[in-house]
């Protein structure tokens, strides 16, 4: 329970804090920068010609790179200089294109040891240039995505894995970002220095624990949520039973 006045909240998210004793309660979102990707995705990225070199122009959509996409076809696209492997956590092959310039900077992973096939392909810095044709960009507020889409929508609670991910655009205009396989992932999550009035904490708490919420729920206002991952996947088809 949350004292009638000035408790605090603390948890691997945001803090919730006032005056007077901790309360410990789950986490009400998991660190912006990472959310898991699951199955064998493919993603794509458009380029605005030279504009791209000085940081504008970066489009992230579906169609421009294809899902075969090696490390040498990368560095011929975007110069031999501009892809940095490194070790990735989970065995499959991890590259950083346009590594020392964090505008620019796009995690990219390969589904086989080989790099012949694109996993993912993620923004993750809140500096980042990346943002969708439609103006889907790291940091934009939830009620700014919801004016892009013309609508709300709906993404999964704060607390729980894949947290924040949007899970439909409810046939909003952002569903035009999909193209076919081609799906584009944004994630939503409240700043890592999130601070609640007591108010704010009693219709916070509220969702805290949700599986999935509606943007226009106005319990996760206080939760001040913004774009915190931005990038494209393809999903695998499944296989056809013999």
């Amino acid at each position: 329970m949350v004292q009638s006045k000035g408790s605090m909240v603390q948890s691997k998210g945001p803090t919730v804090q006032s005056k007077g004793p901790t309360v410990q309660r789950r986490s009400v979102a998991v660190a912006a920068g990472r959310f898991v990707v699951c199955g064998a995705v493919a993603l794509t990225l458009a380029w605005s010609g030279s504009s791209a070199a000085q940081g504008e122009g970066l489009e992230l959509s579906c169609g421009a790179v294809p899902r075969q996409t090696t490390p040498a076809a990368l560095r011929q696209k975007f110069g031999p200089d501009s892809l940095r492997e490194a070790a990735g956590a989970d065995g499959r092959p991890v590259a950083y294109l346009f590594p020392n310039t964090p505008e620019k900077r796009i995690e990219v992973i390969w589904a086989d040891a080989s790099r012949s096939a694109l996993a993912s392909f993620m923004v993750w810095d809140r500096t980042s240039s990346w943002k969708t044709p439609q103006g889907v960009k790291l940091g934009l507020a939830i009620a700014d995505v919801a004016e892009l889409n013309g609508r709300p929508f709906i993404l999964r609670g704060f607390s729980k894995e894949d947290a924040g991910a949007v899970i439909t655009w409810m046939n909003g205009k952002l569903t035009e970002l999909d193209a076919g396989a081609c799906h584009v992932a944004v994630r939503l999550t409240p700043p890592p220095d999130l601070h609640f009035t007591t108010l704010e904490w009693r219709l916070a708490e509220i969702v805290q624990d949700a599986n999935e919420v509606s943007s226009d729920d106005r319990r996760i206002k206080p939760y001040k949520a913004a774009v915190s991952a931005l990038g494209l996947e393809w999903y695998r088809a499944p296989k056809v039973p013999e």
